[in-house]
């Protein structure tokens, strides 16, 4: 299954359909130059027919044939004296018409008239493309420059403005209301920030007020049903906190142009193993590396989140004992490519296709902490808390999510399928530092 994401990897080819079946699709430019020019060369030719029909059936001609003067008697003109016969004919002055044909039937004129419009036709024809060409990218330039904002503001960048000029028309219009948008989206944005950074302070102080006064309480003297109920209510508060991050962090990694630093996903890929390292000995999971340089052009705090979630999702949810592979490649095209698979449950295409969604789980919507011990020993309590993670409990649902925006906001591709052992691949392809 093929889910896109962003504007942008590759244009992606479907996943089905003969792509070598597709017609070439033309410029708008193109396309109005060759209306404009079959238009002057239908007018054209319209006139050349026009005129050839007239000179050939509407005048009447009187053409008479021009005879040499042969054995004339050529008298003496007293002061004028005629040149030998013998002599060169004298050089035509510079400027002056000499007939180079001889039009003596009506057949001749119509062919002449023939050859001289369809030349014309010609010459007018290339010069009409020419400056047809030319007027269609002026009249279309106030559409290039819309369509340089709108992939502007499509990047996130909503402080730019096309602030038109010169005569009202449709274009003008159309300019100035997409700045009009564009405000009313920059201040939305804006008011959306400005909500995620308050909601951080009055959701996480108390959170994080409460874990404190947990922390004090369990540090006490109390017995075994409190200090087992103080357990579990640090977890889920644990749990909260953790919800709330994520959800933060859903909502404000799209309202910003993310960073472009030089980075390499093989590197962070390996952090991300070295940090759940113990998660993977616990289960038992083998995990298969090979994680050749893949270098690129992005965020690192919101990549290196990105590969922690691909890792943690596949270690807790694949199967214990099983095994978790994980590659980092560069293409022939420059664009780099990270793929992580596990072996765990086989999953439908609806799941699959659900798995981006928030707070969507496979197994059930929301879980409970996982039981603890009934008396457990005070020097224990960290163990318990310990066995409560890397299980589906602690799973909030937003991790494939947060991996769907960061690759969105990359302009990438998200690519989710089933494994060859049950589980999942994912496979994320990120435009390279080439790219």
């Amino acid at each position: 299954m093929r889910r896109r994401s962003g504007a942008s990897v590759e244009d992606e080819v479907p996943a089905t359909g003969n792509t070598g079946m597709r017609a070439a699709r033309l410029t708008a430019r193109t396309r109005l130059t060759l209306v404009t020019s079959a238009l002057i060369l239908a007018m054209g030719g319209a006139m050349v027919v026009l005129i050839s029909i007239m000179i050939r059936y509407l005048p009447s001609y009187n053409f008479s044939t021009a005879t040499a003067v042969t054995g004339a008697r050529l008298e003496a003109v007293p002061g004028v004296t005629l040149a030998p016969t013998t002599t060169a004919p004298a050089p035509v002055p510079a400027g002056v018409a000499v007939a180079i044909g001889e039009v003596s039937s009506p057949e001749d004129l119509f062919r002449a008239a023939l050859v001289i419009g369809i030349t014309a036709l010609v010459l007018l024809g290339a010069l009409g493309i020419a400056l047809s060409y030319v007027m269609a990218g002026r009249i279309l330039r106030p559409l290039r420059d819309l369509d340089r904002a709108a992939a502007r503001a499509a990047s996130g960048e909503l402080s730019h403005r096309l602030a038109p000029t010169g005569a009202r028309d449709e274009f003008t219009g159309l300019a100035t209301t997409f700045d009009t948008m564009l405000e009313r989206l920059e201040q939305i944005f804006a008011a959306h920030e400005r909500f995620a950074a308050n909601a951080s302070h009055e959701l996480r102080t108390p959170l994080g007020t409460t874990a404190l006064l947990l922390d004090v309480a369990r540090g006490g003297n109390v017995d075994a049903d409190t200090a087992d109920l103080l357990e579990k209510l640090a977890v889920t508060n644990a749990r909260n906190l953790t919800i709330v991050d994520a959800l933060l962090d859903l909502a404000t990694i799209g309202a910003n142009p993310p960073a472009h630093e030089d980075t390499d996903l093989a590197d962070l890929a390996a952090h991300a193993l070295e940090e759940h390292a113990s998660t993977a000995s616990e289960r038992g999971i083998d995990v298969r590396r090979d994680l050749d340089p893949a270098p690129l052009s992005g965020d690192p705090v919101l990549l290196g989140r990105l590969t922690d979630n691909l890792v943690r999702n596949a270690l807790r949810h694949g199967t214990p004992d099983g095994w978790l592979s994980i590659d980092t490649t560069t293409l022939p095209d420059g664009h780099t490519v990270l793929r992580v698979e596990n072996a765990g449950e086989r999953l439908s295409p609806d799941q699959i296709t659900r798995l981006t969604e928030p707070f969507f789980r496979v197994r059930t919507r929301l879980a409970s902490p996982a039981p603890v011990p009934a008396s457990p020993a005070p020097d224990s309590r960290a163990s318990t808390a310990t066995k409560t993670r890397g299980t589906h409990t602690d799973t909030h649902g937003l991790g494939l999510a947060l991996v769907d925006a960061i690759v969105a906001a990359h302009h990438g591709a998200l690519l989710l399928e089933p494994g060859s052992a049950g589980g999942l691949r994912v496979t994320v392809t990120l435009p390279g530092t080439a790219n």
